[in-house]
């Protein structure tokens, strides 16, 4: 897994116990190993496994996830890592950043949980479990539990989920609220992000199998408050 910031930045890669920095003001077509700028070993046992990275708006911390259900952040600057307290049962496979929130993230693995961390204080603030929560009737027939594989989060703050049973969960409760004020359109940042809000959000059947890579794309919808 990549996570490129763009223009002639940086990027992150994820590979075995590490995360890999490269920088890309480079005319070199293929890069290697040996032309990494950072390297940093994420994993504490040799027997698990990095999933996936997350860079922060700024780009000055990284998210990351273990097969072992560990979820943590590398402050990039200090190279301090934090772990959270709370891990998840099985495999977390992502880890997103929660917009405009800059001590959040949400994560989510195979024991088809979702955890919304503050990782200054390591403690977490909401969850939800899709394998608890009635999930509409699938299209064909799965043998698959509800584990999670993918994550997408919007600029809004709206989360969409996929499972390995073919099914999309979108979480809406912590989107930013759009308004019109003397003709201009405004955003109205909540209090708290409630993006796993069960009476927000809802559910698709969507596919026959996996649901292994999703991209959320947001649409302003202007509402006047009048």
């Amino acid at each position: 897994m990549s996570h490129y910031t763009g223009g002639f930045g940086d990027m992150w890669v994820s590979s075995n116990h590490h995360a890999l920095h490269f920088a890309m003001d480079t005319e070199k077509m293929i890069l290697a190993k040996t032309d990494t700028t950072l390297t940093l070993k994420l994993c504490a046992d040799d027997d698990d496994v990095l999933n996936e990275l997350s860079l922060n708006q700024r780009n000055s911390q990284l998210a990351f996830c273990l097969d072992s259900g560990t979820v943590g952040v590398v402050d990039i600057s200090m190279k301090q890592i934090t772990r959270m307290k709370t891990s998840h049962d099985n495999i977390c496979a992502t880890v997103k950043f929660t917009p405009d929130r800059p001590s959040e993230l949400v994560s989510s693995g195979y024991d088809s949980r979702l955890l919304h961390h503050d990782f200054h204080q390591r403690t977490v603030l909401s969850r939800f479990d899709l394998g608890t929560s009635p999930l509409p009737e699938s299209s064909g027939v799965s043998m698959s539990p509800p584990f999670i594989l993918s994550s997408a989060m919007s600029p809004s703050g709206i989360l969409a989920v996929g499972t390995a049973d073919g099914r999309v969960w979108v979480g809406t409760g912590g989107e930013k609220m759009s308004g019109v004020s003397s003709g201009t359109s405004v955003k109205k940042k909540r209090q708290k992000w409630e993006g796993l809000k069960q009476d927000e959000a809802f559910t698709a059947d969507v596919g026959h199998g996996p649901i292994v890579a999703l991209y959320v794309h947001f649409t302003a919808v202007l509402q006047n408050p009048n």
